[in-house]
């Protein structure tokens, strides 16, 4: 991407921070493909002038946004791109929550670090509870009644992330999740089995076409 290009890619990456926007937050606002914005916002791929219209809409950047910038203050040509913040941990009060700095420690609870970290890079992902573990949870009878197995799953696409507000004390994490209502439903770490992350695939590029025979060889072609 020209180097022209990065203090434009750091003004949106703070002002979706500031909003608590995740790129699947973002992407799904914008119309635009989340693995395709990713790799933008990365300064891996190009940003289409269409996307970043869309973009702009959806985050409220005018011209006047671009003026005030800092980041758009006497940028150097040829500056690099910022590097990326490390692993944040979405953990405010608010229906945006902004990023909190947090570093994974080994010996610290799993359960908590896992939420957070999912919550912070912004991926679907899916934790199962148990449900002896959840009586006054905030979870609805019906929904828990529904697993006799005695294993809750939750999962949560990344997208409305900022919806589920996570809540976090010292023993487990609130969410406000939607059943036929919504509502805020606490989960301490000692009932969560599993945190499974979902990913997003990476696009691979197309393989290059074979360069043409050259005339008057024989060549042998592979056919199904």
């Amino acid at each position: 991407m020209p180097a022209s290009t990065a203090p434009i890619l750091k003004l949106v990456r703070r002002v979706m921070s500031e909003r608590g926007l995740t790129v699947p937050a973002l992407a799904e606002r914008a119309g635009v493909d989340r693995a395709r914005l990713r790799r933008a916002l990365s300064d891996q791929e190009p940003i289409t002038l269409i996307d970043f219209l869309a973009i702009a809409e959806v985050l409220e950047l005018h011209p006047e946004a671009y003026a005030a910038a800092p980041e758009l203050a006497d940028a150097p040509p040829g500056d690099p791109p910022p590097a990326e913040p490390k692993l944040t941990a979405l953990g405010r009060h608010d229906r945006a929550p902004r990023a909190e700095a947090q570093v994974l420690e080994p010996w610290g609870g799993h359960a908590e670090q896992l939420v957070k970290a999912a919550f912070a890079l912004g991926c679907d992902f899916l934790f199962t509870t148990k449900i002896d573990q959840l009586g006054s949870s905030g979870v609805p009878a019906a929904v828990l009644a529904q697993y006799k197995n005695g294993v809750l799953p939750i999962r949560l696409d990344a997208a409305y992330h900022r919806y589920n507000a996570p809540r976090y004390d010292d023993s487990g994490v609130t969410l406000t999740l939607s059943f036929d209502a919504l509502y805020d439903c606490r989960f301490p770490y000692v009932a969560f089995q599993q945190v499974i992350f979902f990913p997003e695939a990476a696009t691979a590029a197309p393989a290059p076409e074979p360069p043409p025979p050259e005339e008057g060889r024989p060549t042998l072609r592979l056919v199904r």
